[in-house]
């Protein structure tokens, strides 16, 4: 606020021996500043690709486990279960071909369906992607709610993808970085949105720094910037 450059989160990775990632540690700030562990995922591998996500909160407590299932020896996500003492939320994916190209870049979309448990309505994904970029996607529940994008990437590497850490958002698919993207809301929207991404990459093309711009959804009014910086070890 005003020129000045806040904490908010970091991030931290830590690897094994031979490259996998083995935890993510997520650190935030309490409103005195100090800073706590938000949250600590575990990763156990299965076939050399994560199978289970064990996450802890600060005192080392296990809050919930995620399951992941893949298409035979491939690595696209064929389920994905997130199981909490109170709730159980299963996602089933399917992956189509489409005729818009054909080949090693062929065009396809990803459908995913969210069983988000008992009395709470199903929600449904789609992402249509082209090689490493995201031409659009849909996000609707059975409450009638709907959110539409359309993107634009650059040619540049998303550090995130050599991870291969799974997610029902499916970002370890995108091997780009974000440039624009147009959003649409139908019974609900954001209160800010973000509207600008400018990055400034190392001599590898890996971003160091990325500042996101952020506006009034309603009166498109600047409302905030986060700057993320990225340190590789």
């Amino acid at each position: 606020m005003n020129g000045v450059s806040t904490p908010i989160t970091k991030t931290d990775y830590e690897y094994h021996n031979n490259g996998f990632v083995k935890q993510k540690q997520v650190w935030g700030k309490r409103t005195d500043m100090s800073t706590y562990l938000v949250q600590k995922d575990i990763y156990e591998y299965i076939n050399n690709k994560i199978g289970i996500i064990k996450s802890y909160n600060e005192k080392d407590v296990l809050i919930k486990t995620t399951t992941v299932q893949y298409q035979n020896t491939a690595k696209r996500i064929a389920s994905i279960e997130e199981k909490t003492n109170t709730q159980t939320i299963h996602t089933a994916v399917t992956y189509t071909p489409l005729e818009t190209r054909s080949g090693i870049s062929q065009d396809y979309r990803i459908d995913a369906s969210t069983n988000n448990g008992k009395g709470l309505p199903m929600t449904y994904f789609s992402k249509t992607m082209r090689g490493g970029s995201v031409l659009m996607d849909l996000a609707t529940t059975e409450n009638g709610a709907h959110a539409e994008g359309l993107y634009e990437y650059d040619f540049c590497i998303n550090p995130y993808i050599h991870l291969e850490i799974p997610d029902r958002q499916f970002l370890l698919y995108e091997k780009h970085n974000l440039k624009f993207q147009w959003k649409t809301w139908l019974r609900g929207y954001p209160e800010n949105e973000p509207y600008a991404f400018t990055y400034t990459y190392d001599t590898d093309g890996y971003p160091k720094e990325l500042l996101t711009k952020y506006r009034s959804f309603q009166t498109k009014k600047e409302a905030y910037t986060l700057r993320t910086a990225y340190v590789y070890n």
